[in-house]
């Protein structure tokens, strides 16, 4: 497992991506208008999200709560996934969508 993506949850996408532009980053669309992606030099991404995107896909996702960051870690398989998210479910953690 490694680290994959650090996703940001944009009230203004165009906002954000004229911030981030300042740093040298640049956004590319991947899948549809509400969520974005750079890669980085190191390998890394950052996905970019609109708060609507975050909304469809958690309806009770509250935007005032929280960083608003999402860590993404890569599994070699969706068996994988799986696995890691018993482990997480059975350690007492919340589960928001599974």
């Amino acid at each position: 497992m490694k680290l994959d993506a650090i996703g940001l949850i944009s009230q203004n996408v165009q906002v954000s991506l004229n911030f981030y532009k300042i740093f040298n980053i640049h956004f590319e669309q991947v899948g549809g208008p509400d969520h974005l992606e750079a890669k980085l030099p190191n390998g890394l991404r950052i996905m970019l999200d609109s708060l609507e995107l975050i909304r469809e896909i958690n309806p009770n996702h509250d935007h005032s709560k929280g960083s608003n960051v999402v860590l993404c870690f890569k599994q070699e398989s969706a068996q994988k996934v799986d696995e890691l998210f018993e482990i997480i479910k059975d350690l007492g953690h919340e589960i928001i969508k599974g």
